[in-house]
């Protein structure tokens, strides 16, 4: 696919390549580090459009859909680590040339519910430009 249109918002899923990250778990060094590569190389992977060589999206809001199994009390700040590693994936895929404030401002998680017959449970990358350009 090529560049997206001008102007946004654009919104792209792809599925979860692993559990989600969390803040509160307490993991050996080896298990965080898979995680976090399989979690930033599947959101650079799954971003859909080609952008030119450098060329970038403007600066942007970016707000993350996670899935968690049931409506469990949840605090969503505590799954910033999986936001953050599917960001820096964007940046490895050339949306932006970093994830500076001055490019990418990025939102608290959005946690979706799912059961576990659900078959399809993505994640979903919604990103609006900020207007301040």
């Amino acid at each position: 696919m090529t560049a997206p249109a001008e102007r946004g918002p654009w919104v792209f899923e792809f599925v979860a390549p692993d559990r989600l990250m969390n803040m509160n778990e307490r993991l050996h060094w080896t298990t965080q580090r898979r995680r976090a590569r399989n979690w930033r190389n599947a959101a650079r992977r799954a971003m859909p459009w080609y952008i030119p060589e450098g060329s970038y999206l403007p600066p942007s809001i970016v707000q993350i859909e996670l899935p968690v199994l049931g409506n469990l009390r949840r605090d969503p700040s505590n799954w910033y680590p999986t936001v953050k590693h599917i960001v820096d994936g964007l940046v490895d895929a050339h949306l932006w040339p970093d994830d500076t404030p001055q490019w990418v401002t990025t939102v608290e998680p959005v946690l979706v519910p799912y059961k576990r017959t659900d078959l399809h449970r993505p994640v979903r990358v919604l990103i609006i430009p900020r207007g301040d350009q």
